[in-house]
């Protein structure tokens, strides 16, 4: 989900599917705050949108024990979904970040 575009060497981009976030995958939604994939309302729509979770891993190196892989009470963010979600980038020749 990460690449470099076409023209720009050294630079790296995001690579996402809309409405899910680039980092974890999961849904965006803008609903409830305590699981995965809460984005604000006013970010949603956006772009470079990115999961709470993820931003504050990025950001802060933290993140929520419920939504960490460890105590995953989600399935969107267990072990076994990180693992399902990865399983096709094996095919390819890539670098994850």
């Amino acid at each position: 989900w990460f690449g470099s575009e076409e023209g720009e060497l050294g630079r790296v981009r995001k690579i996402g599917k809309r409405g899910s976030c680039p980092g974890c995958g999961c849904t965006l939604q803008s609903a409830d705050d305590t699981k995965p994939g809460f984005v604000p309302a006013s970010k949603i729509d956006a772009e470079d949108a990115v999961c709470a979770r993820c931003y504050g891993l990025q950001y802060y190196g933290k993140v929520e024990k419920v939504l960490t892989a460890q105590q995953a009470v989600h399935e969107e963010v267990s072990p076994e979904h990180f693992r399902k979600v990865l399983a096709p980038i094996r095919q390819k020749q890539c670098i994850i970040c």
